[in-house]
């Protein structure tokens, strides 16, 4: 038993020392901030919907000097949308359907 509580012993003099180290790492700056909050979101796609996007990355990466990731298209899409009217918007989700 005595090494059980020796050993828990250290293990909290280790933790200890660790955040006394990352204090004063972010003091000095060596910790950076994360970046920006990205959460992960899944969506379902149709086969058109997926023929759809691949033939806007093709046209898009045919223009580009680099290449254009889906999720950089879906990215720009979704900004271009956030400057559309909410009419419009709702009015192509009515033409998809």
């Amino acid at each position: 038993m005595a090494k059980l509580a020796n050993a828990s012993s250290k293990l909290s003099k280790l933790s200890n020392l660790n955040e006394i180290v990352t204090d004063q790492q972010k003091d000095i700056g060596m910790v950076s901030k994360s970046k920006a909050g990205y959460k992960i979101k899944t969506f379902r796609l149709s086969n058109d919907d997926l023929k759809t996007l691949e033939k806007i990355r093709e046209d898009v990466n045919g223009e580009s000097r680099t290449s254009i990731s889906d999720n950089k298209i879906i990215q720009a899409l979704i900004y271009i949308g956030s400057k559309l009217e909410s009419g419009k918007v709702l009015k192509a989700i009515k033409e998809m359907v």
